[in-house]
């Protein structure tokens, strides 16, 4: 979502979506525990250790590329974006990842040059070629 609103001048985004994001590795570890101790009903919901919403997740994406880009709020209509902005996919009880958004994208983007690397599609890379 990010990569497409950076394409024109400004970023238009719904900057009020609200998200909490978590580590897909986190995910992951969870799944691969949970398999292991087999099965035992539904699982506590899962999110990452902060709520925030598009436009604040927007700004640390760009920040960690080297973009300043004006992110501009885009008015979406309809039920799904009003739960959507009144955080319907948080998970207030749920558990917790440990992995912040901002230090998810430091870990993962790099600039080098004025180019970006994703250090994770460099590793999975790596990986493959073993």
């Amino acid at each position: 979502m990010l990569r497409g609103a950076i394409r024109l001048p400004i970023a238009l985004l719904p900057t009020d979506f609200q998200f909490q994001p978590v580590d897909t590795r986190e995910v992951a570890d969870r799944l691969a525990e949970s398999v292991a101790v087999g099965p035992g009903g539904r699982l506590p919901d899962l999110g990452g250790p902060q709520a925030h919403t598009l436009g604040e997740m927007a700004k640390v994406w760009m920040a960690a590329r080297g973009l300043s880009k004006r992110v501009v709020r885009l008015p979406l209509p309809g039920k799904f974006a009003a739960a959507l902005r009144r955080g319907a996919l948080l998970c207030p009880d749920g558990e917790r990842g440990a992995i912040t958004w901002a230090e998810w994208v430091e870990e993962t983007c790099v600039r080098r040059g004025g180019a970006v690397l994703n250090l994770r599609s460099t590793k999975d890379m790596k990986n493959t070629k073993e």
